[in-house]
């Protein structure tokens, strides 16, 4: 059986800050894969972005449902048939 998602609660204030966060690591990707001296800049200049995508995801999370994921696996992103946190609007 799997485990329940552990999720934290969040708002407008949290979503913000992961979105500057999101944005901050994008610059920094962009950045790194501007060089060409060695081979490995290109992965973690992959890997930046993908943190991006995730801080990303948790601001429109906390945007819009008011919380966001917190475990220890990120896995596929999920379709919720009911909203993740006792706190989370039913409907958009």
């Amino acid at each position: 059986m799997p485990k329940p998602d552990k999720t934290a609660p969040c708002g407008i204030g949290e979503a913000r800050v992961r979105l500057r966060t999101a944005r901050a690591y994008l610059d920094v990707a962009e950045s790194v894969l501007g060089e060409q001296s060695r081979d490995e800049f290109l992965s973690v200049s992959a890997g930046l972005a993908v943190l991006a995508g995730i801080a990303a995801g948790d601001a429109i999370c906390c945007a819009r449902l008011r919380c966001r994921h917190r475990g220890d696996t990120t896995g596929a992103p999920r379709t919720y048939s009911r909203p993740p946190c006792p706190m989370a609007p039913s409907s958009p």
